[in-house]
């Protein structure tokens, strides 16, 4: 039987691997009680700890740092593909900027000079006056494609055909 007088001698043989099964319940159920020597109170959570089968209590701090251990993983993929995805995307938003940019090079080569006359001012700023140019261009192709074909009418001869429509083309 485990009493104050020899709790001592049975913790030596405890730790020295020298109990049993049993020797050890007893010991544990020793340290369940409420009142034991201060020599000992020092080992009272370590056999509560084994009398629980191993069992350790978390507190609130180590249980949240637990579930960020787990999630960090998780945290750094998210975080990896959201960074690629973020990239992929500036990526092809410059590719868009830069070919907008040349095809806006492009029609300032084609329409440079050209202006609309607004109310007797001369605009010439393309950036301003782009859709009314392109719209003159082509109500301008328009008139001509129609007078091409009023001008074939009525004629079957491929040949002559031919030689009208290098005429208006001026070729």
């Amino acid at each position: 039987m485990i009493d104050d007088k020899n709790i001592n001698e049975w913790l030596t043989r405890f730790f020295n691997g020298d109990t049993t099964c049993d020797e050890e319940k007893a010991l544990f159920a020793y340290f369940r009680q409420t009142n034991i020597p201060s020599s000992v109170e020092q080992y009272r959570e370590m056999m509560k700890w084994y009398d629980t089968g191993l069992q350790r209590e978390y507190n609130e701090d180590e249980i949240q740092q637990k579930k960020l251990w787990i999630l960090k993983p998780i945290y750094r993929y998210i975080s990896l593909v959201a960074s690629i995805v973020i990239l992929f995307t500036i990526g092809l938003n410059i590719i868009k900027v830069e070919k907008r940019n040349r095809e806006l090079i492009e029609l300032y080569e084609i329409y440079e000079g050209s202006y609309v006359m607004e109310n007797g001012i001369k605009n010439t700023d393309l950036s301003e006056i782009l859709s009314e140019v392109q719209r003159g261009e082509y109500l301008v192709n328009r008139a001509f494609e129609e007078s091409l074909q009023q001008s074939l009418d009525g004629v079957e001869d491929p040949m002559e055909r031919k030689c009208i429509i290098n005429m208006m083309l001026n070729e």
